[in-house]
């Protein structure tokens, strides 16, 4: 679905919702102790940040148990995931449920590589502060590749204000592609959130991710 007007910014939400899940991560005990998002790439992959799945952030432990709730026909269904591959460097991780979540034949939204334009218009939906998935939209400000600032990895500067919890939630651009994922804001000098400054892993870096674990787009 292509964006023709500002109007068609509800239906192409309505259109990519559907891919977007919640990740809740629990303790051995069952008691949840992270939140994050996330978004469905095929009836059984969903990708996700590294960090939200990390038992904390210098662990290489992953959580005892990563659940994607997703929302089906009005309902929300909680499905058991696996990590099947974690990029600590890139922020990227490739996680597995069991049994299908969506059907193999949904409309998937696609990749969009190499295309980060400033003042390109995109949004993101995601479960910030854990209350469950919500749109913020903006634009891109800058692309940096290779970034020295950012452990030397490609990354996307939008102005879209995000909070704990939008980690993992894909960035669209206005025809519904995936051309990043939210991973993380900076900090002001007082340890507050610089508003208006989030950053997104890119598309290209996370099918790297996939290539690496053997899925092919």
């Amino acid at each position: 679905i292509s964006l023709s007007s500002e109007s068609d910014l509800e239906k192409l939400v309505g259109k990519v919702m559907p891919f977007c899940v919640e990740i809740l991560c629990y303790s051995a005990d069952n008691v949840m102790t992270q939140q994050g998002s996330g978004f469905i790439l095929s009836n059984r992959i969903v990708i996700t940040n590294a960090h939200v799945v990390r038992v904390g952030d210098s662990s290489k432990k992953t959580c005892h148990k990563i659940v994607a709730k997703v929302k089906n026909n009005g309902e929300y269904v909680r499905y058991e995931l696996k990590t099947k591959a974690v990029d600590d460097k890139e922020d990227v991780a490739v996680c597995e449920s069991n049994i299908p979540i969506i059907t193999p034949d949904s409309d998937y939204p696609r990749f969009l590589k190499e295309k980060h334009e400033p003042g390109q218009k995109v949004f993101t939906i995601g479960n910030g502060k854990g209350e469950g998935l919500g749109v913020s939209s903006g634009i891109i400000s800058k692309y940096e590749k290779k970034s020295r600032r950012h452990n030397n990895r490609d990354i996307i500067q939008t102005d879209i204000s995000i909070n704990s919890g939008n980690s993992g939630g894909a960035l669209f651009d206005m025809d519904g592609n995936i051309v990043g994922m939210m991973a993380f804001v900076i900090k002001n000098d007082n340890n507050t959130d610089a508003y208006g400054m989030s950053f997104a892993v890119t598309a290209d870096t996370i099918e790297k991710t996939l290539r690496c674990c053997g899925i092919s787009l």
